[in-house]
């Protein structure tokens, strides 16, 4: 199946109490039987450098699909532009998924890996008094 990488720009209020969840319902609806959304990412509410039909603010969605055919995806960019609530898209064919984090999302990917390597600290200082109790029950016997 070929992979589509599909970046969305939606209205300010749109997505402004559940966040991605809406489109992704929305996507997924359209999408049903005839594929389906395998990554997603939200890029967050960004100011936008020039005006984007009468709005300065956006929420911008990476997401990529997994599709059975390019009709459908003809389809979604048909809804899409009928739609008020998107101001912008942007469909591209892709070989494969990237495994690799978004610059956009870095920020988080770098917060999540300090509190994997503060985990880790924890449990190495946990290990080491573990071990000098050990030493220390063993002088005493």
């Amino acid at each position: 199946m070929p992979y589509y990488e599909y970046m969305v720009i939606t209205r300010q209020n749109f997505l402004q109490d559940n966040k991605p969840n809406d489109l992704l319902k929305k996507m997924s609806g359209m999408l049903a039987g005839h594929g389906k959304i395998i990554k997603h990412e939200y890029w967050g509410l960004r100011n936008f450098n020039y005006v984007i039909k009468r709005k300065r603010r956006g929420h911008y969605v990476l997401m990529y699909i997994d599709a059975t055919n390019a009709d459908i995806i003809n389809e979604i960019q048909r809804k899409m532009s009928i739609d008020d609530n998107i101001l912008r898209y942007l469909v591209t064919k892709i070989d494969k998924i990237p495994n690799f984090v978004s610059p956009m999302n870095l920020d988080e990917a770098i917060n999540d890996v300090e509190a994997d390597s503060s985990k880790t600290d924890s449990a190495i200082e946990t290990t080491e008094q573990s071990k000098t109790q050990d030493k220390i029950n063993k002088a005493t016997d």
